[in-house]
C-alpha cells in the first residue's frame, strides 16, 4: 500500500537458532487528483438594478488513485459576483497532499444605462422686453445607477440666458462602465416686442409748386430701435415724392427680425396758393347808345381762365349782349 511497509526475512537452524533481514518498501503516492467537467469562462451582464450578477455552472467533479480527501471552491454556483473579472479556483487534495486546480473566469458586464428621472418638458418663454434673450429656469433632474454614476452634465443651466428661438437643452448621465444615458427639451424664446419708432415727422403743410396742383415734399427719415434687430423701416410714401393738393396720409412701418412691425403715420397738406389767370380778358368799353335809346347793347369775345388746378367755374355778372345803361358799369 501507499506508505511504509517492513519486508522481513527469519533463517531458523536445527539448533533452533534465529536470524533476520529486514528492509522497508515506500510506496509514494505522486498521482494528482483528476478533475472533470471543469466550467468555461462565464460572461454575463449585472441585474439591472444591481451592480452585480448571479452566475451558476454545472459544479465539476474530482477523482483520485488513492481517494480525495478535500473538494474545495473560492466560490460556489449562484453566488452573486461584482461588476468585473473573478477567477473561480476548484482545489482537490488527496490524502499524500497532491493537490490539482481547475478555474475558470466569471465575467460580469454593466449594460444596465443610467435612468434620469425629472426630465423638464419643452418650455416656451417670451424675451425680455430690452433684450433678445429670455431667462429659463427648470427643476434639475436627477441620475441614478445601478452602479456608480461617474458624470451628470448638461449643455445649459437653470437659470441661463437663451437667445431667440429654439434651444436644445441635453443632460448627459454617465456610469463607471461608460453607459450613457441623455435627456433633451427644447427651449422656445419668442420676441413679442414691437420695434420703436422715433424721430416721426411732424405734419406738414406745404404750398403747391409753381404751376402744378401738387408740390414735392420732403422730411428726415424716421428711426426705429428694437431689442433684437430692425431689419426694415419703410414709408408708404417716400420723402422726396410728388404730392397732390390735399391731405395724404403717409404711414412708416418698422418691422424688425422676428417679424414684429409697429406703425406711425403724420398727414401732408399741400395747399393750393396760386389763383387763376384770365386769358385776353376784354379791354375797358366805351360805347354810344342805341338810337332812340338811353342805353346800348355791348358785346365782347368772351375771356378764358387757366389755373394750375383746373378753372372749376368761369361766371360773370354781366353777359356779352345784355343790354347796359348811360354811365359806368364794372
Amino acid at each position: 500500500p501507499v506508505g511504509e511497509t517492513t519486508v522481513t526475512y527469519t533463517a531458523t537452524d536445527v539448533a533452533g537458532n534465529v536470524e533476520t533481514c529486514s528492509f522497508t518498501v515506500t510506496v509514494i503516492d505522486d498521482t494528482k487528483p483528476v478533475i472533470t467537467d471543469c466550467p468555461s469562462d462565464i460572461e454575463i451582464s449585472s441585474d439591472s438594478d444591481q451592480c452585480t450578477g448571479a452566475a451558476t455552472w454545472v459544479e465539476p467533479s474530482a477523482d483520485d488513485n488513492c481517494g480525495v480527501t478535500s473538494f474545495t471552491s473560492t466560490h460556489n454556483s449562484g453566488d452573486v459576483f461584482p461588476i468585473g473579472e473573478t477567477i473561480v479556483t476548484y482545489t482537490a487534495i488527496d490524502a499524500a497532499g497532491n493537490e490539482e486546480t481547475c478555474e475558470f473566469r466569471v465575467l460580469v458586464t454593466d449594460d444596465t444605462k443610467p435612468v434620469i428621472t425629472g426630465c423638464p418638458s419643452d418650455i416656451a418663454i417670451s424675451s425680455d422686453a430690452d433684450k433678445c434673450t429670455g431667462v429659463a429656469t427648470w427643476n434639475t433632474p436627477d441620475a441614478t445607477d445601478n452602479c456608480e454614476l461617474v458624470s451628470f452634465v448638461s449643455t445649459h443651466n437653470s437659470g441661463d440666458d437663451f437667445p431667440v428661438g429654439e434651444t436644445t437643452v441635453t443632460y448627459t448621465a454617465t456610469d463607471a462602465a461608460g453607459n450613457e444615458e441623455t435627456c433633451s427639451f427644447v427651449v422656445s424664446v419668442t420676441d413679442d416686442t414691437d420695434p420703436i419708432l422715433y424721430l416721426m415727422p411732424e405734419d406738414i403743410v406745404q404750398a403747391n409748386d409753381a404751376d402744378d396742383c401738387s408740390a414735392i415734399v420732403t422730411w428726415d427719415a424716421p428711426e426705429a430701435s428694437d431689442n433684437c434687430k430692425v431689419i426694415s423701416i419703410e414709408s408708404s410714401i417716400e420723402s422726396g415724392s410728388e404730392f397732390p393738393v390735399g391731405e395724404t396720409r403717409v404711414t412708416v412701418t418698422a418691422t424688425d427680425s422676428t417679424g414684429n412691425t409697429s406703425e406711425a403715420s403724420f398727414t401732408v397738406t399741400v395747399e393750393d396758393k396760386q389763383l387763376p389767370e384770365f386769358v385776353n380778358p376784354p379791354e375797358d368799353m366805351t360805347v354810344t347808345t342805341d338810337a332812340g335809346t338811353c342805353s346800348a347793347i355791348v358785346e365782347w369775345t368772351l375771356p378764358e381762365a387757366t389755373d394750375n388746378c383746373g378753372v372749376s367755374s368761369l361766371t360773370s355778372d354781366y353777359n356779352s349782349g345784355d343790354e347796359y345803361p348811360l354811365g359806368n358799369t364794372t
